[in-house]
């Protein structure tokens, strides 16, 4: 959704971080938002909503980063809240397979319609 205020282009929305537990999406998240940890983050348990915001060429951009736990029960929750005008990244580990991939690719397209989604591969030195 993107309003114009004062000739200013505002564009605000939902970005979904989708994946396995442990694939990282939490890290993803905090590299976003610049934040840097030095541990590992603990599992999300359930769904941690964070704001980014960020400008690109005088156009304001401001979303909501859902962060869903990974755990099937709290993935259950993802279709109460997704539609085709949100992101979604869907979030890979080196270990994941290419059936975990299309399980996750299949349940966005199925929920969403054909909403954008970007995959990408974390931990790509961790394959074993």
């Amino acid at each position: 959704m993107f309003t114009e205020i004062g000739g200013r282009v505002i564009i605000e929305d939902r970005i979904f971080v989708l994946g396995n537990p442990g694939s990282g999406k939490t890290s993803i998240v905090n590299a976003l938002q610049s934040k840097k940890k030095e541990t590992f983050p603990e599992l999300t348990q359930g769904i941690e909503i964070d704001k980014l915001e960020f400008e690109i060429e005088n156009i304001k951009v401001t979303a909501s980063v859902w962060d869903f736990g990974g755990q099937s029960i709290y993935a259950q929750l993802y279709p109460a809240f997704a539609s085709s005008k949100n992101i979604h990244l869907l979030v890979l580990d080196g270990k994941d397979s290419d059936e975990d991939a299309e399980y996750w690719l299949e349940q966005i397209a199925a929920i969403t319609n054909g909403a954008p989604c970007i995959v990408i591969t974390n931990k790509a030195d961790q394959t074993t």
